[in-house]
């Protein structure tokens, strides 16, 4: 019987140890950075994106854009001011993020399996399909095979630039 408590005396001890050990590493424990309580001490979302009519623009002085309006009212939310920095292409904004001059990046960005290795991507909000649009009148001149022989420019640092180009 002594035997046996000795054991459980042993075994208690050793995971106690283990336990003390291991507490650092365990996530909800480490010290990570909490990003919002900095920027609320901050006192400023900082956004980057690009000029267009969906993300963000301005018209005789006022800002629009479905981007825009989404960070606004997360600014508002978490009672700061919102900075808005327009960049001209996408390595721009996320130039802006590696560098810390962004907190995030609203620019109606595609997911992309390669840029969540190093990034986080937020909650999709909505949902676009690529699509050909031609003129009706011309329907029999569109022919499939034809399009699969001409030379597309894409945008350098989109996620279909990095997918042709390897």
């Amino acid at each position: 019987m002594k035997k046996l408590k000795i054991n459980y005396l042993f075994i208690g001890i050793l995971t106690l140890l283990l336990a003390a050990a291991l507490w650092p590493s365990i996530p909800w424990f480490g010290k990570t950075e909490n990003h919002i309580a900095a920027i609320q001490a901050r006192g400023v979302l900082r956004v980057s994106t690009i000029d267009s009519p969906l993300t963000y623009s301005v018209i005789n002085g006022k800002k629009y854009g479905l981007d825009y309006e989404l960070a606004q009212q997360f600014a508002n939310y978490l009672g700061v001011k919102l900075k808005v920095t327009v960049r001209q292409n996408i390595s721009q904004l996320f130039d802006d993020l590696d560098n810390g001059n962004a907190d995030l990046l609203a620019a109606g960005l595609v997911y992309d399996s390669a840029r969540v290795k190093n990034y986080q991507p937020g909650p999709m909000y909505y949902s676009v399909s690529q699509q050909l649009v031609y003129r009706s009148d011309n329907i029999a001149h569109v022919r499939w095979r034809p399009l699969t022989r001409i030379s597309l420019p894409l945008r350098q640092g989109t996620s279909w630039s990095m997918i042709y180009s390897v």
